[in-house]
This record gives structure tokens, sequence and C-alpha cells, in this order.
């Protein structure tokens, strides 16, 4: 019987005080409101509910994207082990209780503690248009999303209601490009297009499309190119379908026989490349002669008549001092004489300089 009760006493101080300080805790958090204003309540969850034709992945995929703080813009206090709101509770020792003593210091640090989420009603509608153009830019065109929110006492747990409907799929791929060499490049790599049949309609898709073909096209020559030319057309074909199947109160299903209704809503793209609107095309340059300046100084020039010229059978050294090998040099320049401009030789170009580690400025003009 004493051994027990020794065995008690001694186990206290490891379980017995960490269970208390819990409980202690615990009680206290129930007082995270109590130092808001009347007409003030803490936003203590979200909840999104989504509905759709979706896999199970895709469903907690878009659950999760709809959840960043870039789309919510109100999330609630964090919550320490998915059960009390500690870093709330902290803040308001710090803040509210005006705890002070060697002990809070060291715990009341900035990352311990957190300010109340005061629920914003206007935060949850620009939510849900956030969550809308989400849905949107990912090929759900006609998603549906609401709110509602519940108060109990100076709490307030906010729902989202997402009904993403059918994701629109690519049917089509088409080309509108007057300027015949650009469309001969583009239509040539084609089959590493990010834009393919059946696949689903992404916004970030098509922006990395449009670089693709900047780059592609910068490539092939055409050094004053941007994607200011680069036009990506969207045009969905069946939207009757899909807007059958978003509203169940239109009339507009019994058109539509069982195999048809579960079709996915499709769209044709057409990639548009503009000419100039300065002139009738694009300008494609050449590469003529390619000069290396290892010793350029930053007051130097170009036509300094004190330079020394080395001419080699890619391009030609002008330097004050043989500092540098000309294999070495070799190895940096990747452009060719009497090639075409291309941007991934300029960017290799100045990464090969670069990795030399000799010079602290390389420019490539």
């Amino acid at each position: 019987m004493a051994a027990s009760k020794l065995f008690s006493i001694r186990s206290f101080p490891f379980t017995g005080v960490c269970c208390l300080l819990l409980f202690t805790i615990l009680l206290s958090s129930c007082s995270n409101t109590k130092y808001l204003h009347k007409n003030q309540t803490l936003l203590t969850s979200n909840k999104i509910n989504v509905k759709g034709e979706l896999q199970v992945a895709e469903r907690d995929q878009i659950r999760n994207s709809l959840s960043s703080p870039s789309i919510e813009l109100q999330q609630p206090n964090y919550k320490t082990a998915h059960l009390l709101r500690l870093k709330l509770w902290l803040y308001n020792q710090k803040y509210r209780e005006k705890k002070s003593s060697k002990f809070w210091d060291i715990v009341l640090v900035p990352k311990n503690i957190e300010p109340p989420v005061i629920y914003d009603s206007t935060k949850t509608i620009t939510t849900v248009e956030n969550m809308q153009n989400y849905l949107h830019n990912q090929g759900y065109f006609y998603a549906g999303v609401s709110a509602g929110s519940k108060t109990r006492g100076q709490k307030t747990a906010v729902t989202y209601r997402v009904n993403t409907g059918k994701n629109f799929v690519i049917s089509r791929i088409g080309y509108d490009i007057p300027d015949t060499v650009i469309r001969h490049v583009v239509e040539a790599d084609s089959a590493h297009s990010l834009l393919q049949r059946n696949i689903p309609y992404r916004d970030e898709t098509i922006i990395a499309e449009r670089d693709r073909l900047t780059t592609l096209i910068r490539n092939a020559g055409y050094y004053k190119f941007s994607n200011n030319y680069i036009f990506i057309v969207v045009d969905t074909v069946n939207k009757a379908l899909f807007r059958s199947f978003i509203n169940p109160f239109e009339n507009i299903a019994n058109l539509f026989d069982a195999d048809r209704e579960q079709e996915k809503p499709t769209l044709d793209i057409t990639i548009r490349i503009d000419n100039p609107t300065d002139s009738t095309a694009h300008h494609r340059y050449g590469i003529d002669n390619i000069y290396v300046y290892p010793d350029y100084t930053i007051d130097g020039a170009p036509d300094d008549s004190t330079l020394l010229k080395d001419p080699r059978k890619n391009f030609t050294i002008l330097y004050h001092q043989a500092l540098f090998k000309t294999r070495v040099l070799a190895r940096a320049v990747f452009f060719k004489k009497g090639g075409l401009y291309s941007l991934n030789d300029y960017n290799n170009t100045i990464n090969g300089f670069n990795q030399l580690n000799v010079w602290k400025f390389v420019t490539v003009q």
C-alpha cells in the first residue's frame, strides 16, 4: 500500500501536472470570446461542401484548392491537435490578461500567439467570388457557389456550397496564323503543345501554352516577337447540354437521351497569332558577326581603337589583355555565325559565361 502511494506521488508531477494544465486551458478556452465587442463574433469554422461529377481525388483536390488563403480570405484560428485554439488563448493571456513573468515571457513569443479572427461577412462574399473565378479557370464554366453562416453566441461557422457541374474538355485545336512561316513553325511543333484534344480545360494550361509558343517562335529567329501577338480564343460548342445538368429546374433535360446526358461538355480552341500593326509580317533575324569582350570595363566602348582583335571561326575576341584561352570562351558561346537568332541560345550564352565565375556582370547585346 505504501509502495503504491509512493508511486502515485512521484508520477503526479509527470502526468498530473500536464493533465491539470491541459484541463485549465480547456476551461479557459471558452473565454476566448469574452474580450470581443458585442457586435463581433469569432469565426470558428469554414466548411466546403463540393458536389459535381467528380472522382474522389478530384473532389479533394478542389476542396483543398478552394480552402487556400488566397481564395478563402478568412480562416479560423489555428487549433492545436484539432482540439483547442491554444495560440488565441495565449494571445489573450498576453494582451488581455497582461501576463508577465519569466515563464510567460518565454511562452508568449510572436510565433506562439494569434489574434482572434473576427467574422467579416464581406470577406465571405468575396470568397464566394474567388471560388467561382477559380472554378471557371479550371474549366467549370457554369459552377455555382453559395455561402451560409450560423451564429451561436459570439461564434460563427460558415458553410460554402459548391456545385462544380461538368468540366469542359477540349474538342478541337485550330490555328489562325496569317504569317505562313510562323504557322509552319507552330504546326511543326504541335506534338509538344500543352493543348491536346480530350484534356480538361485549365486557364494555367492556356497561359503556359502561350509562353511556350512565344519561346518557340523566338527560338526560330523572331528576335522581336512577344506574346502580345498571341490570342487563344475559346468557343464552347454544346452549352445547352451543360445547362441542363447545372439547372435541374429547367425543362431542357428531356431534349437529350440518356447516353447524351453523360457526355462531357466540349469547347474548341483557336490559336491566333496576329501580324504587327506597323508592318505586313514579322521579321526573322539571323546571326552575323559575334564579338566577345572578355576584359570589358564599365566605362569601356565597343569601338575602342586600342582593343586587340583575334578573329576566330565562330566569333571575334576583342581584348586588352589575353587573359583567357579561346576554347574556354568558345564553350560559353551558343550562338552560331550564319544561324538564326534563338532565345535559348541567348539564355545559354549568359549562363555559360556566368558559370565560369570570372566576371561580375555578363551582358549579351
